[in-house]
């Protein structure tokens, strides 16, 4: 008994309802996995977003902190330059005033701790990668260098304050002080016992050592440090901002 052979057309439509059906499935498989893709970047970008809005607010606040610091620190600066005039110069009663005034302006200290919420959960999550931009990684990371050294500098700066600028506080009895209203000059220009401890503080090198050496400190080092650290973060919120709107 002869076997039929099959029929070609109908083997060849077969094989070609199988291929097709093979590339459906192969075109479904690669669509869902594009779209799973897709929504991973989707989810990814949302994260980095948080991540970018949240740097924005940080520098903002670091921006507005640091121009205030800035000023603040010229101020002392003037104040120093002041009051070194007092030490060159003869001085009659009349001027405790603003030398007072002055010298307290120079010896208050300011600090300064940048806004570091976002930058910490990134590191600490380990998350910094999500930071797909970079150069604004790059100049995070140059930022928080810049944050490092002036706290390097603060800490010297506060030492010498200790060592030196600090040393009135021996001499100059505060409970004789009395202030009149915040920022308000104060009037010792008759008190006797105030004239004395003014004219000790003058004759105390260490402490004329100690505006020398704070206004050596910012002409050449605070000042640049604080212009860059200004320059640095305008540049980054330039940055992000830019990327958020992509």
């Amino acid at each position: 008994m002869k076997l039929r052979a099959p029929n070609k057309t109908v083997l060849t439509t077969f094989l070609r309802y199988a291929f097709g059906e093979v590339i459906i499935v192969i075109i479904g498989i690669l669509i869902a996995v594009e779209f799973g893709a897709w929504q991973a970047d989707k989810e990814f970008r949302k994260t980095e977003l948080i991540y970018l809005n949240g740097f924005v607010e940080d520098q903002m606040i670091d921006q507005a902190k640091m121009v205030e610091l800035f000023a603040l620190k010229e101020k002392q600066y003037r104040s120093a330059n002041d009051v070194l005039e007092y030490f060159r110069n003869d001085h009659n009663s009349a001027q405790a005033d603003s030398f007072l005034y002055d010298f307290f302006t120079v010896s208050a200290w300011y600090d300064f701790k940048p806004a570091s919420n976002t930058y910490n959960q990134l590191i600490h999550s380990g998350h910094f990668d999500l930071i797909q931009n970079e150069v604004i990684k790059d100049q995070i990371l140059e930022l928080r260098e810049a944050y490092d050294a002036l706290d390097s500098y603060h800490a010297h700066v506060l030492n010498d304050y200790e060592q030196y600028l600090y040393g009135i506080f021996e001499i100059v009895d505060l409970k004789t002080l009395q202030i009149v209203e915040p920022g308000a000059s104060i009037s010792f220009a008759e008190d006797a016992e105030i004239q004395l401890q003014i004219k000790e503080v003058l004759e105390n090198t260490a402490v004329k050592n100690g505006v020398h050496l704070f206004l050596y400190n910012h002409e050449n080092i605070g000042r640049n440090l604080y212009l860059d650290i200004l320059k640095k973060i305008k540049t980054i919120l330039h940055e992000i901002r830019k990327e958020i709107k992509r």
